[in-house]
């Protein structure tokens, strides 16, 4: 959306409860803070302390500050998306920078307002229909959804179909699935896409999973809205599924960030629209999986089953047996490409051979590679001889990479003496290296007279770029009190630190494949040695 105005920011800020922005997080109170394990790094023991008095939370490890808009947008959330968050929160009126988008902002904000409340008449009216159908309540019985689960969940009733409540992250109805009943085509109809439903967009299940998503790091996509619904009806919670789309790797990363997910379980039917999924699927989430992103693991269920007819016939701990078992995706990959192999038809070894490769040559050099290398040899005699994919920067050594430059970046702006020393320093990361470009530049044209002035030419030219970044290196620029204390109370130690971690995360340490270990063919070689 358009610029919000700094008169909103500054009220937002002012008037929101840091504590309010951590519901659902364990907090432990020490005097007048609290304190919790840190998400910015591997925390053994409660090093975030969250002030309500000074409205922030700090952590006395890696020096990350962030105030309650911080917070909101390192859950995922952009910096517009946390500012009206919290104005909502509030009530309080949120004007943008440019008045002559007040009026449009102000439409479309009417308009959704008006959407929201049609859905909700429309809830009513659906739930009220359900029960005096009896084709709805036979169906609903005969997948053992109960009426309460039917009731928490606003299941309906409307024009021959068992109507489906699709929620925002709010838990806002946003639009509607319809189930057919009859012989309607097609089976499962949509809502259209509005203002505010977006189908592609849309995670099924999200605002009830999430709590426990957060709490067990885990999260399991489905492929049907009656599978999660039964499976939350029988305890397992942490469950969502799409909303007729294919998975992309956009969804997945905007739901990781949401609930803080590290393990993804991708669950799918035991036909062949599941098995065709399941490999969309990988293709699509591979570079995450790859960089470690995420773990990702494959479940594909018995066939003709789902996750639903499994938890009535066998009851849910059994699904629950299934999916603590579900291979990685690399076990998964490897299974369907090494399970039909005939080892006295060389039509059928070559076909191996080359789906293996194919594996291979995706996976740069470590334990994955390794291991396909074993199992390959193991069926088939000897493993193909493929190229190892470059080596894949993990998101770990990103976000380390991320919190140095920007610690680097915020001692150059604040303490001038450290500025001869991380003159050498390289940034890569956005917007870390937009600012330090600007940062440069601006110390060249002022040359001598930089000093202080730095900081305040920095302000007036970040004001150019985009509103999430103008906010991340506004908040670099002008760090929160704890920060700026630290920095100030002891700056050879702040420099030596940023100079260790900068060095400690150097991109450049990251190596190309040793040609020994790359003994090409002409069948798999991926590039040239």
């Amino acid at each position: 959306m358009a610029g919000i105005s700094a008169r909103t920011i500054q009220a937002v800020r002012e008037r929101a409860q840091i504590l309010d922005v951590f519901e659902g997080v364990q907090l432990r109170r020490m005097g007048r803070e609290f304190v919790t394990r840190c998400p910015w790094h591997d925390d053994t023991r409660p090093s975030l302390s969250i002030n309500p008095t000074k409205g922030f939370a700090y952590c006395h490890v890696c020096a990350h500050g962030v105030d309650s808009l911080g917070w909101l947008q390192d859950r995922g959330a952009t910096f517009a998306e946390a500012v009206e968050q919290l104005a909502s929160r509030y009530n309080i009126p949120v004007e943008l920078e440019n008045p002559a988008d007040n009026e449009r902002i102000q439409a479309e904000r009417e308009q959704r307002a008006a959407l929201l409340r049609q859905r909700e008449r429309d809830l009513a009216t659906f739930g009220a229909a359900l029960w005096a159908n009896r084709a709805a309540c036979f169906y609903l019985k005969g997948r053992g959804i109960t009426r309460a689960t039917a009731e928490a969940w606003g299941l309906g009733f409307a024009q021959g179909r068992l109507m489906i409540p699709l929620r925002d992250h709010q838990g806002r109805v946003v639009a509607f699935t319809g189930r057919a009943l009859g012989d309607q085509l097609p089976k499962y109809k949509n809502s259209p896409n509005d203002l505010i439903f977006q189908k592609a967009r849309m995670i099924f299940g999200l605002d009830r999973a999430v709590g426990a998503i957060r709490q067990t790091g885990e999260v399991v996509v489905v492929e049907g809205q009656f599978d999660v619904i039964k499976l939350h009806q029988e305890g397992i919670e942490n469950v969502v599924a799409l909303s007729g789309t294919a998975l992309t790797a956009e969804q997945i990363e905007g739901l990781t960030r949401r609930t803080g997910a590290r393990v993804l379980t991708l669950c799918f039917d035991g036909d062949r629209a599941g098995e065709k999924a399941a490999r969309s699927a990988l293709e699509q989430l591979q570079g995450l999986a790859i960089s470690e992103a995420i773990t990702l693991r494959i479940l594909s269920l018995p066939a003709g089953e789902d996750p639903d007819s499994i938890c009535q016939q066998q009851g849910p701990a059994a699904v629950r047996q299934l999916l603590e078992g579900a291979p990685s995706w690399v076990e998964w990959w490897l299974d369907r490409e090494l399970a039909r192999v005939d080892l006295t038809s060389a039509e059928s070894v070559a076909l191996a051979e080359r789906g293996v490769a194919r594996i291979l040559r995706a996976l740069p050099l470590g334990p994955r590679r390794s291991f396909v290398q074993r199992r390959a040899a193991d069926v088939l005699g000897s493993a193909p001889s493929v190229c190892p994919a470059a080596p894949v920067e993990t998101v770990i050594t990103r976000d380390r990479r991320k919190w140095a430059e920007r610690r680097a970046l915020r001692l150059y702006l604040l303490h001038q003496p450290a500025r001869e020393a991380l003159q050498g320093a390289l940034m890569r990361v956005p917007p870390y290296a937009v600012g330090w470009g600007l940062a440069r530049g601006i110390e060249a044209l002022l040359g001598e007279r930089s000093g202080a002035g730095l900081l305040t030419a920095f302000g007036r030219a970040i004001q150019a770029l985009p509103e999430d970044d103008l906010q991340e290196l506004r908040s670099v620029a002008n760090p929160i009190p704890e920060v700026l204390l630290a920095i100030r109370s002891n700056p050879e130690a702040e420099l030596a630190a940023a100079l260790e971690a900068l060095d400690a995360t150097d991109l450049g340490t990251l190596q190309e494949p040793n040609v020994s270990e790359c003994e090409t063919s002409s069948m798999a070689c991926s590039r040239p040695c």
